[in-house]
């Protein structure tokens, strides 16, 4: 607590008189470089790379577009210290910022320091928040060769036009949570513990909190010999998910699960604080954290299932495999 206005006194610093240095911004364009190449081979960082490529629906030269890693690495090298500073004296200001602060401190001390820090320091340009346009699917598989490594990737996506408000969020999140998403799910089940292909595998779900957009995401890691087990374990588990559903128990876990985790997120400053920010900045409160735990457990059994038949289509699904597939063919 009594550490507290010189740290904020050191955040006005960074953030309002950032040094800049050119040796240090050297430093960060070679780090980043390097690590871009580093990439190249990797069979997890070619099949998300492959994926964003692929579902992308951004013209070239909007931030928002994905990159390949040709075009990462070149814009990074093309970068200029100028650039840096311009860009901070044109866009840096406290005119549409959130802040939230967690733990043992006097509220009115705060913010007036606060306002004597921030207060005024106005954006110079007007801020407008990118929409994120929706996806299409874009069924199919694509195989990708990574020479001389011992681990495979299996990614999946399927885009949705979801939003975490929407009626469907929270059973398909419940849904998601038996697939591939909580400790004990149906893909790590099949792919690890009954076939003994995979060391490790699971699902996402993702919607945004501002307009429906979303997606769907399985991924493995198994050996490259292994490739037409994979493909056929998922399929074979993706069909029984949509046809037969979750079970009672499933749910009821799934329930469980997800509610301990939103309460221990709650019991951490560092994710309090972050979930502030997040609702402030969709202009929440932590109101709609009380409707959705409301929610999880108002959840029935055929709202879930309901919700699995009417989203999610395993036919619509792009398939990406990265491995060292000519490799294991010769064993």
């Amino acid at each position: 607590r009594k550490n507290l206005p010189e740290v904020l006194n050191l955040i006005r610093d960074i953030l309002r008189k950032p040094i800049l240095a050119e040796k240090e911004f050297e430093l960060l364009v070679q780090e980043g470089t390097a690590g871009l190449e580093s990439q190249r081979s990797e069979p997890n960082a070619m099949g998300s790379q492959a994926m964003a490529l692929a579902l992308d629906v951004y013209k070239k030269g909007d931030i928002r577009a994905a990159r390949s890693l040709d075009e990462s690495i070149a814009a990074l090298k093309a970068a200029k210290l100028e650039q840096v500073k311009q860009f901070h004296s044109s866009y840096y200001g406290a005119s549409h910022s959130e802040f939230a602060l967690v733990g043992d401190f006097d509220s009115d001390a705060v913010k007036s320091q606060i306002t004597q820090l921030f207060g005024d320091w106005k954006s110079p340009k007007a801020y407008t928040r990118l929409k994120a346009e929706s996806k299409v699917a874009k069924p199919g598989a694509t195989q990708l060769e990574a020479p001389d490594k011992a681990n495979a990737f299996f990614l999946a996506g399927l885009p949705l036009s979801l939003q975490d408000t929407q009626a469907d969020f929270v059973p398909l999140q419940l849904a998601n949570r038996v697939l591939g998403g909580g400790v004990k799910s149906r893909l790590l089940d099949r792919l690890r513990q009954k076939d003994g292909l995979s060391y490790g595998a699971g699902s996402q779900l993702s919607a945004s909190s501002f307009e429906p957009s979303g997606m769907w995401v399985l991924y493995a890691i198994y050996a490259p010999q292994n490739l037409a087990k994979l493909k056929a374990g998922v399929q074979e588990e993706l069909a029984k998910f949509v046809k037969d559903g979750i079970t009672a128990e499933e749910l009821t876990d799934a329930k469980k699960g997800w509610q301990e985790e939103r309460k221990i997120s709650r019991a951490q400053d560092r994710a309090l604080a972050a979930g502030h920010v997040a609702q402030t900045a969709a202009n929440r409160t932590l109101a709609f954290v009380e409707k959705v735990d409301a929610q999880i457990e108002a959840t029935t059994l055929e709202e879930v299932n309901t919700a699995i038949r009417k989203t999610l289509d395993p036919a619509k699904f792009l398939n990406i495999y990265a491995g060292d597939f000519a490799a294991a063919a010769k064993k």
